[in-house]
C-alpha cells in the first residue's frame, strides 16, 4: 500500500496533503457544519483540521482558506491561510493549491515534479540528504534551529506560547529576534517577516535592514533572497552558504572560535557594539527609529568621521563597502584608502581583506592580518599586551587572583580538585556537603520547587542512584539552596541529544546557568536573564553517548564562579571553565534539559 506524505512546509506553513477523508463524528446527516464545528483533535494527521468530514490544510486549501467552509473567490488561491490574488513568497501556485516547491517532494523545483519513493526535496532538486543546515524528519528537510514543530531534534514540537530559539524551545527569542508564530525571526534580514511579522516581500525583492527593497544595501549580499552580511553571518560565513561549525562565529568573513578584536558575540553573531543600530552599546540594545549607534551610544547624528549609511556609522576613508561615499563597493583586488578605491594602501597600512589596516595598533589585526588580540588585550607596537591590575598575575593570557582561582591556585596553573576550594593560595579540602534533592518521592513538581514553565518526568529510566530520576524538565527553582562565597553545587546528568542547564543565582527574574551541550560538544556558562539566554565562557568537550557526568559550580569570589565537568566516577576532572559575572545575587538552583536529558542528585557544599 501506498502511504501519503504530509510535508511540513520549512519556515512558512504547513502545506499539502489536503483532502483526507475522515469519518464525521457528530450523528446528524445531510446539513452542513458551520466552521466553529471544525475538530484538530479527531484523528487528522499533522497541523490538518477536519472540517465537515475531511482532514484538509487550512493554510492552502482553498475551498476551506484560513478557516473551514470559508472558500476563496474564482481566480484567488489560498496562501498561508488567506485569500490572495497570487501565492506569497516561496510559494508557487500547482493547479488551485500554493506549494513550496523547495522542499515539497510531490512539486519539487516545479509544480508535478515528485521525487522517487524514499528521496528528499531540498531547495527544488531531489536527492539523497538533506544539505546543511537543513535536517531529514519524516521525509521532509526542515531547519531544526527554527522549526517549532522539529526544535533542536525531529518531532521536538515547542508547547503553545513556546518559540524555537536555536537553544530549544523557550519564552524568549534571542536578542536581535522577534517571535513570529512560534518561530524566532530576524525582521530585518527576512523577506516573510521583513520589518514586521508576516510583511512579506513581493516578488523579486529582498529584506534589507527591515525594508522591502530590490537590491541589497552597502555592505550586504544577496544569499537566495536574503540580504546577509558575509562578515558576521555564521550561516553564510565569508559566501553563502558557508555554514560554521558548532562552538565557531563568523568574524571578518572567516569561521574562528572567538570574535575578532572590536567585535563582541551576540546569540552566536560577532557584533560590532560601537556601530551596530541593533546592538549599540550591548547586545540586543535596539536604536529608535531615526537614531544610528555612534561610540555604542544610540544618537541622532554620527560622530566625527562616520556617516550614517543605512542606520549603520561608516567610515568612508577605509570602508570598502562604503568607499568615499554610501554603498561604493570596491572591486575584486581593490582596498579603500583615503575615501578612494585603489590598488595598494597608504603608507603605514596594510591590505587586510580588502581594507587598509595599521598593525601596530589595531587590536583585531595586530602585528599581522587577521591575528586578533584576546578581550582585554591591546596591540602595542605589533604585539598583544595584557597588563594585570593589582592583585592580579597573568596565566597563559588571562588575569586572575592567584590567592582564590581554583583552576590557578597559589600559581599558574596549579588546579585545585574535587571538593577543594582555592583560600589564600592553598587547595583546601571542604566537607560539608550533603544530598538536597534525590528525586525519590513524590509527584513532580513537588515543593520547594517554583514551576517557571512546565514538564519534565520522573522515574526509574533516569536515575543515577536510587530508584528515580528526573528527564526534561523545562525551568523550575528553588530559593532555599543557594551559591554562597567558596560554596559548590553539584548534578548527575547523561546526555541524549540536547542539553542540560544547572542553574543558580535563581529568582523570579531568570537565572545564570553551567550548561552540558551534549548537542554542540561543549561546557560553557550562560546568563539566563528574564529566562531568555546570553552565551558567555565556552569549552570545547566530547561526550560518549550513555554515560554518566558529574556538573559542579563553585563561587571562587563574589562575582567569579568556575564550572566543573566530572567522568562517570565523580572524581576525575575532565574538563572546566570559569566565567566573571557582574554580579551574584543570593538567588536559588535551577534545572533544566532538553534532549532526552537525564539528572539525578544535587548535593550542596556551602
Amino acid at each position: 500500500m501506498h502511504r501519503r506524505r504530509c510535508l511540513v512546509s520549512f519556515l512558512i506553513f504547513l502545506t499539502a496533503c489536503a483532502g483526507n477523508p475522515v469519518e464525521p463524528t457528530d450523528a446528524g446527516g445531510g446539513g452542513r457544519r458551520d466552521a466553529a464545528a471544525a475538530d484538530a483533535g479527531s484523528g487528522c494527521p499533522g497541523a490538518q483540521t477536519l472540517c465537515d468530514g475531511l482532514c484538509v490544510t487550512l493554510a492552502s486549501d482553498p475551498a476551506n482558506c484560513g478557516e473551514c467552509f470559508s472558500a476563496c473567490p474564482s481566480g484567488r488561491v489560498c496562501s498561508a491561510g488567506r485569500c490572495e490574488a497570487a501565492c506569497g513568497p516561496d510559494l508557487t501556485l500547482c493547479g488551485d493549491t500554493c506549494r513550496d516547491t523547495r522542499f515539497d517532494p510531490t512539486h519539487c523545483g516545479r509544480c508535478d515534479n515528485p521525487c522517487e519513493a524514499g528521496v528528499l526535496c531540498d531547495r527544488g532538486t531531489c536527492q539523497e540528504t538533506c544539505s546543511s543546515p537543513f535536517t531529514e524528519c519524516g521525509e521532509t528537510c526542515v531547519d531544526t534551529r527554527v522549526d517549532p514543530a522539529h526544535c533542536g531534534g525531529c518531532g521536538v514540537a515547542c508547547g503553545a506560547g513556546e518559540v524555537c530559539t536555536g537553544d530549544g524551545c523557550g519564552n524568549v527569542c534571542p536578542a536581535g529576534q522577534t517571535n513570529c508564530s512560534g518561530s524566532c525571526r530576524d525582521l530585518g534580514a527576512d523577506r516573510n517577516h521583513c520589518g514586521a511579522c508576516g510583511n512579506a516581500c513581493g516578488e523579486g525583492e529582498l529584506c534589507s535592514g527591515g525594508s522591502c527593497a530590490l537590491v541589497c544595501a552597502g555592505g550586504l549580499t544577496e544569499c537566495t533572497g536574503v540580504c546577509r552580511d558575509l562578515s558576521v553571518d555564521n550561516n553564510n560565513c565569508g559566501s553563502c552558504g558557508n555554514v560554521c561549525g558548532a562552538g565557531e562565529v563568523c568574524s571578518s568573513r572567516a569561521c574562528t572560535l572567538s570574535c575578532g578584536g572590536g567585535l563582541t558575540n551576540c546569540g552566536g553573531v560577532c557584533r560590532d557594539l560601537a556601530m551596530d543600530r541593533n546592538h549599540c552599546g550591548s547586545c540586543g540594545n535596539v536604536c529608535a527609529t531615526g537614531q544610528v549607534c555612534a561610540g555604542s551610544v544610540c544618537t541622532l547624528s554620527c560622530s566625527p568621521g562616520l556617516t550614517d549609511c543605512g542606520g549603520v556609522c561608516r567610515d568612508l576613508s577605509v570602508d570598502g563597502n562604503n568607499c568615499g561615499m554610501c554603498g561604493r563597493t570596491c572591486g575584486a583586488g581593490q582596498v579603500c584608502a583615503g575615501g578612494t578605491c585603489t590598488l595598494s594602501c597608504s603608507a603605514g597600512l596594510t591590505d587586510c581583506g580588502g581594507v587598509c589596516r595599521d598593525l601596530m595598533t589595531n587590536a583585531g589585526h595586530c602585528g599581522m592580518c587577521g591575528r586578533a588580540c584576546p578581550m582585554a588585550q591591546t596591540c602595542v607596537g605589533g604585539a598583544c599586551t595584557l597588563v594585570c591590575g593589582a592583585g592580579q598575575t597573568n596565566c597563559s593570557g588571562t588575569c586572575t587572583s592567584l590567592s582564590n582561582d581554583p583552576v590557578n591556585c597559589g600559581t599558574c596553573g596549579r588546579v585545585c580538585g574535587g571538593g577543594e576550594a582555592c583560600v589564600t593560595g592553598t587547595c583546601t579540602p571542604i566537607s560539608t556537603c550533603m544530598d538536597r534533592e534525590t528525586f525519590e518521592t513524590g509527584s513532580w513538581p513537588w515543593s520547594p520547587w517554583i514551576v517557571q514553565a512546565g514538564g519534565g518526568t520522573v522515574g526509574a529510566a533516569s536515575a543515577h542512584s536510587g530508584a528515580r530520576g528526573i528527564r526534561d524538565p523545562d525551568w523550575h527553582y528553588r530559593t532555599d539552596l543557594t551559591l554562597g562565597l567558596g560554596g559548590r553545587l553539584s548534578i548527575w546528568t547523561r546526555g541524549g541529544t540536547g542539553r542540560f542547564y544547572f542553574g543558580f543565582d535563581a529568582t523570579a527574574s531568570g537565572a545564570k546557568s553551567f550548561v552540558a551541550s551534549f548537542n554542540t560538544s561543549d561546557i560553557r556558562f550562560q546568563d539566563n536573564a528574564g529566562w531568555g539566554y546570553t552565551e558567555l565562557s565556552t569549552a570545547s568537550q566530547t561526550y560518549v553517548a550513555g554515560r554518566w557526568y558529574r556538573l559542579e559550580v563553585e563561587r571562587t569570589s563574589a562575582t567569579t564562579v568556575v564550572g566543573r565537568l566530572y567522568d562517570q566516577d565523580g572524581t576525575t576532572l575532565l574538563n572546566s571553565v570559569a566565567h566573571t559575572f557582574g554580579s551574584i545575587g543570593s538567588g536559588g538552583v535551577a534545572i533544566r534539559s532538553f534532549g532526552t536529558v537525564d539528572a539525578d542528585t544535587i548535593v550542596h557544599c556551602p
